[in-house]
C-alpha cells in the first residue's frame, strides 16, 4: 500500500493510513522524546553560557595582568574545547528534534489529502488566527512542496553547523584523541567537503518552487530521511528544467 499513489489507494485504504497518522501524530505529542531532549539542551546551554563567562573573566584577568600570555592561551583554547562541545551536543539534539517534527509536517499534508475524496474539491479551514480558509487541493500540494523544501534547507543547516564545529574542535591544540569527538586526519578531510557539499545543495535549492507532486508515492509521506524524500520528488524535477 505505501508503495502506491494518492490515487492508487482504495477507501479502505485511505481509512487505515488515516488512522495511523491520527495514532503517530498523538504519540508524537505526548511521548517524553521531546521534553527530555529539550531538558538536556537546556542543561548545556547553561553549561555553555557559564564557560563563557568564564572565558569573559579570563580575558579581564589577562588585561589586567593577572595571567601571563601563555596561560592566557592556554585557558582560552581549553575553555573553548568545553563551549564548542556543548555547542555540538546542542546540535546533536537539535537535530534529533527536527526529523519527527518534519515527518509530521509531511503526514499533516498526506491526512488533509485523504478529506479531498468523495468528489469534495474544496475545504473550509480555520487558520492559526481562527479565521475561515477555503483550501483546493493544488494548495495543499504547494503546501508539502513547501515543507519539503524548507525541511531540507533546516536539515542541511543543521548538518553545516554540525560538520562545521567538528573541525573548529579538531582544530583546537587542546584536542586529544581520547575527546569523543576527535577525527583522525583523513575523517577531517571528508569533513570539511562535507561543509563544503551543504554550502552548494542548499545554494542550488533557490528555485520555482511550483512542483507537481500528483504522483508523490505514499511511502515517501511516512520516510523520516528528507533529504532522499527530496531528492527523489524535487531534485530530479529542477534537474529537468534546467
Amino acid at each position: 500500500m505505501e508503495e502506491s499513489t494518492l490515487d492508487e489507494l482504495t477507501l479502505k485504504d485511505r481509512i487505515k493510513l488515516k488512522r495511523k497518522i491520527l495514532k503517530m501524530k498523538k504519540n508524537i505529542q505526548n511521548q517524553q522524546f521531546f521534553l527530555l531532549n529539550n531538558q538536556k539542551i537546556q542543561n548545556l546551554t547553561e553549561k555553555s553560557n557559564k564557560v563563557k563567562e568564564k572565558k569573559e573573566q579570563c580575558m579581564i584577568d589577562f588585561q589586567k595582568r593577572v595571567l601571563t600570555e601563555e596561560e592566557y592561551k592556554n585557558r582560552i583554547h581549553q575553555y573553548d574545547l568545553e563551549e564548542y562541545g556543548y555547542e555540538l551536543e546542542i546540535l546533536l539534539l537539535e537535530k534529533e528534534n527536527f526529523l519527527p517534527k518534519s515527518l509530521m509536517n509531511r503526514l499533516n499534508c498526506l491526512y488533509l489529502l485523504f478529506c479531498f475524496s468523495n468528489g469534495i474539491e474544496v475545504l473550509v479551514m480555520k487558520d492559526s488566527e481562527g479565521k475561515k480558509k477555503r483550501l483546493h487541493i493544488q494548495d495543499v500540494y504547494q503546501m508539502l512542496s513547501t515543507f519539503i523544501i524548507n525541511d531540507v534547507k533546516t536539515l542541511l543547516g543543521l548538518e553545516q553547523k554540525l560538520a562545521q564545529m567538528y573541525m573548529i574542535l579538531n582544530t583546537n591544540p587542546f584536542m586529544t584523541k581520547e575527546n569523543a569527538y576527535f577525527l583522525e586526519e583523513e575523517k577531517q578531510k571528508e569533513v570539511y567537503a562535507l561543509i563544503l557539499e551543504y554550502r552548494d545543495k542548499i545554494k542550488q535549492m533557490d528555485y520555482n518552487k511550483e512542483v507537481v507532486l500528483e504522483k508523490f508515492c505514499i511511502c515517501d509521506f511516512f520516510n523520516e530521511d528528507i533529504l532522499s524524500v527530496y531528492e527523489k520528488n524535487l531534485e530530479e524535477e529542477r534537474k529537468r528544467k534546467l
